[in-house]
């Protein structure tokens, strides 16, 4: 499950099927209100051994949304589509809550900053791409099953990883968010923070 992999070596806590999850889950749910549907993810994405940039960015959103379920201190498997409650309907209850007029895009963008932020705070304790790896158990082939022989090779997770790099703004070589992306998710005071440091964004 490459999509698990991924997430499992990118993951902001370790590996933690709470902080991502896509397989088994949003591949057969389309959700267009927070950016993927069928043109945007065309059917064979949804196959567990594929590894391509469908699949890169499925995670990327998941990762997004999962830290704003985090950020309500709501259960995720009582939202769509573990659950019955509507992601669009999270953000009628803030409105309801606040007064305020906010939009599931801005709400997104929200889940992004937290993830980015989490990262940061990851890179500033000495975290970079050598880590965003799996066990060496991982990439052993299977030994039986409808998979048997199907493994997760370590070039095909570098290839995901500079994916996502790429979807997250981050720098390929390191893995560091880049003072860009930081910046455009107003978070311009962390990179100053990270460069004082001595850590390139």
């Amino acid at each position: 499950m490459k999509g698990h992999g991924l997430a499992y070596a990118t993951s902001n806590r370790g590996a933690c099927h709470l902080q991502v999850e896509t397989d088994d889950l949003f591949e057969g749910n389309l959700c267009p209100e927070i950016g993927f549907d069928e043109k945007a993810f065309p059917r064979h994405t949804r196959d567990k051994l594929y590894a391509g940039p469908e699949k890169v960015k499925l995670n990327k959103i998941i990762g997004d949304l999962f830290a704003l379920f985090d950020s309500f201190v709501v259960c995720k498997w009582t939202v769509y589509p573990c659950g019955g409650t509507k992601i669009t309907t999270l953000t009628e209850i803030i409105n309801a809550a606040t007064g305020w007029n906010i939009t599931i895009n801005e709400l997104m963008k929200t889940g992004e900053r937290i993830f980015n932020l989490c990262r940061a705070f990851n890179v500033r304790e000495g975290i970079t791409r050598k880590d965003d790896t799996l066990p060496k158990r991982f990439t052993e082939p299977l030994m039986e099953g409808p998979y048997k022989g199907e493994t997760f090779f370590e070039e095909v997770l570098n290839k995901m990883l500079d994916y996502f790099y790429d979807f997250r703004g981050w720098n390929k070589q390191t893995g560091v968010p880049t003072r860009e992306k930081l910046e455009e998710l107003e978070l311009g005071y962390v990179a100053d923070q990270l460069e004082n440091l001595g850590i390139s964004c």
